[in-house]
């Protein structure tokens, strides 16, 4: 039987857990979370290590961490993390690229700088200069393409003198553009400041390659970060390998996805930030590559392809970030879900927030719980922009979409027609009801279809991300009890807001009884039948209403019956502009008014 440590280091919270492992068999032993010391007064993260492995009632032995168990293993976002600048000629296609190239990496993207017209030399002068990232990210053109607006961003970051973060040296920089001008960059920028070429993350305008860049990054990552941030840098001479949280998760979402054969989207709600990851498998269509000038020149038929997307929102955090939320979600969209809401005492206990970060929980949980719905609306919608198509694609003859499952009107595979799985985690939810969690995760993001919302309700998967591959896998089966599948909705879009059918859903329980429900718009439902463990559910819905299939199309669907059951919502799509009344019309006080429509059991 082996022993596992498993560190999470925040900016704010250190966590540990505690496993063994027999075989595939997985076992928790123990959790304990604490303040992390990388800031003054201690200025050394290993004074909150030991208070952590202390709390897990485990004996230091001669200050020797191997002696703690078998294997340990650390993730850290500490020290605000990987910050970082990206630049590219076109600011949809090169910077977007390298943007969603950083947070792939675990990086806070700080700046977006794009070339061409633009911008003109000054402008973009003064967006560089005093940014103090940890790395620059440069990228344009592809391969044999745009050279001139190439070198004029090199130029600028030249010109810039963009010092790093953590000391007055010269921020690094990562080249991942045409290659035809490396010569040209290393000309500018290689005598003063450290340059790494990477491959060019769009060498042709239908491909967008990241992985070569990713590892840049990460060995960045440990040169420049690590090793400026008291202690860490003494983990890593201990022989441990230490990654960005970010990076840990990204591998969890996309592994936990795999292995539930579905897409899913995970949400780590967190002081500073709130960071969404996502794994889609989707068909798409598969065109000739160009050669020369020619553009695209025929299908080819369909691919399936899996890709993870990431989503750092530094403007969404729910302490040291909550005066930064409360600016970008707006002090109306805060006080929606608060009862008895008064501006100042929103804005006096955000500030708070940030100056006591730790000492907010039950007292004022009405606000977290506000902040949390802010924070998952804010970062969805981020996300969706990530996970977008790839601009600059061309064709011949007639528009095509790059993802043939991607509608038109959003361009983004982060559709709730692709997504399965909701995985919602963070310190947070341990202090909210399960019907709260469900309410704002439902009018929050708004999915549509059929939607399964998972909780980590003892906030163990930030330190379950430390694991290497193989283990998160065979992890992920043993976990149940602390990440739970919480509720199933099931939410119909329709183009209408009259009150009408929305169609008629069958219910069928493990038992053996049957269920028909008439749904109608603005009825909302909550099915929570004890004693089954799956229901079979067959919905027809009329003429233009959507259960995920498309409108009109049947859905049938076996649900694991999981904890609080079913809740199928038919107020999409649900505007924006509502208020606390709303909602208590809605839910309820203490959500007593869920069960409404026509249910007829046979």
């Amino acid at each position: 039987m082996d022993t596992i440590l498993l560190l999470d280091i925040g900016s704010i919270q250190t966590k540990a857990l505690l496993l063994t492992q027999n075989q595939e068999q997985w076992t928790i032993v123990s959790t304990s979370r604490v303040p992390t010391t990388v800031e003054y007064p201690d200025n050394d993260v290993m004074v909150g290590i030991k208070e952590a492995i202390k709390e897990l009632k485990v004996d230091i032995k001669q200050d020797d961490l191997n002696s703690i168990a078998d294997k340990i293993e650390i993730c850290s976002s500490a020290g605000g993390g990987l910050q970082m600048v990206v630049l590219g000629v076109v600011k949809t296609m090169t910077a977007e690229t390298a943007k969603r190239a950083a947070l792939g990496s675990g990086a806070i993207v700080t700046k977006v700088v794009s070339g061409g017209n633009v911008l003109k030399q000054p402008e973009r002068l003064k967006q560089l200069q005093g940014s103090r990232p940890d790395i620059i990210l440069l990228a344009g053109g592809t391969d044999g393409g745009n050279k001139e607006q190439v070198i004029d961003l090199a130029e600028t970051i030249s010109a810039a003198q963009v010092k790093s973060r953590w000391k007055d040296e010269l921020a690094p920089v990562i080249f991942a553009g045409n290659q035809d001008v490396r010569e040209g960059i290393k000309a500018f920028l290689q005598n003063d400041i450290d340059l790494r070429i990477a491959k060019n993350i769009r060498p042709n305008l239908e491909v967008e390659q990241i992985d070569n860049v990713n590892l840049e990054i990460q060995d960045l990552y440990m040169k420049n970060v690590v090793q400026n941030i008291t202690s860490l840098e003494a983990l890593s001479d201990y022989g441990f390998s230490l990654k960005p949280t970010a990076v840990g998760l990204r591998n969890f979402v996309n592994i936990w996805a795999k292995t539930k054969s579905n897409n899913a989207i995970l949400f780590d709600i967190g002081g500073l930030s709130t960071d969404s990851y996502s794994s889609i498998e989707y068909v798409r269509k598969e065109y000739k590559q160009p050669t020369g000038n020619k553009t695209i020149t025929g299908n080819m038929g369909y691919v399936r392809e899996r890709k993870v997307f990431s989503a750092i929102n530094a403007s969404a955090g729910l302490s040291l970030g909550a005066a930064r939320l409360l600016k970008t979600a707006g002090m109306d969209n805060i006080c929606r879900w608060i009862k008895d809401c008064t501006s100042k005492s929103v804005f006096n206990a955000c500030f708070n927030r940030m100056i006591f970060p730790l000492t907010h929980g039950q007292a004022d949980l009405k606000l977290s719980k506000a902040l949390a719905a802010e924070a998952l609306r804010i970062s969805f919608n981020e996300h969706q922009d990530i996970a977008g198509k790839l601009h600059g694609v061309s064709v011949t003859r007639h528009i095509t979409e790059t993802f043939d499952q991607v509608s038109p009107s959003s361009g983004t595979l982060a559709e709730w027609q692709l997504l399965d799985d909701v995985i919602l985690t963070g310190g947070i939810f341990p202090y909210l009801s399960p019907e709260t969690i469900v309410h704002i995760a439902n009018d929050a993001l708004q999915p549509s279809g059929i939607t399964n919302i998972y909780l980590d309700r003892k906030d163990i998967i930030s330190q379950l991300a430390a694991l290497e591959s193989e283990n998160i896998e065979s992890s992920i089966s043993q976990i149940s009890e602390s990440v739970i599948q919480l509720a199933t909705i099931i939410a119909p879009l329709s183009s209408s807001k009259k009150a009408r059918s929305l169609g008629v859903i069958t219910l069928k329980h493990s038992d053996g009884t049957k269920e028909t429900i008439n749904l109608k718009q603005g009825n909302l439902l909550f099915i929570n039948d004890k004693g089954n463990d799956r229901i079979e559910v067959d919905i027809n819905p009329v003429a233009g209403v959507d259960f995920g299939n498309g409108p009109g199309s049947k859905v049938s669907s076996i649900i694991a019956y999981k904890h609080m059951g079913i809740l199928i919502d038919g107020r999409r799509p649900l505007s924006q502009d509502f208020s606390y009344s709303d909602i208590v019309q809605w839910y309820g006080e203490n959500y007593s008014n869920l069960d409404r429509g026509e249910r007829n059991v046979e």
